[in-house]
């Protein structure tokens, strides 16, 4: 995995790709687009699980510990999104979020 490609991890996700606050329904992403741009390291993280273990299993640390914020974050605002849904809190914008 590339510097630019653990950046983006960490620093966020594609702005398409985020929580629907205003949609009927509250969805997660699915992040398909660090998905994608990943794909095309399969191949090599193949090939250097066979040939340096070690440094396949410090790549995916990083992988994981990167992921794992961006997917916290998100479980924890799609919650905060979800109890003002529920409890009527008024948004941002002063309109309710709850019908």
């Amino acid at each position: 995995m590339n510097l630019e490609v653990c950046i983006s991890l960490t620093q966020g996700n594609d702005p398409g790709e985020t929580l629907s606050f205003h949609a009927p329904e509250l969805t997660l992403p699915r992040h398909e687009s660090i998905h994608r741009e990943l794909e095309a390291y399969a191949e090599l993280m193949h090939w250097m699980k066979a040939m340096d273990r070690k440094a396949y299993s410090q790549l995916i640390r990083v992988y994981t510990n990167a992921i794992s914020k961006l997917y916290d974050r998100d479980i924890r605002q799609f919650f905060e999104e979800a109890k003002n849904h529920i409890s009527g809190i008024r948004d941002k914008k002063g309109e309710r979020t709850a019908k």
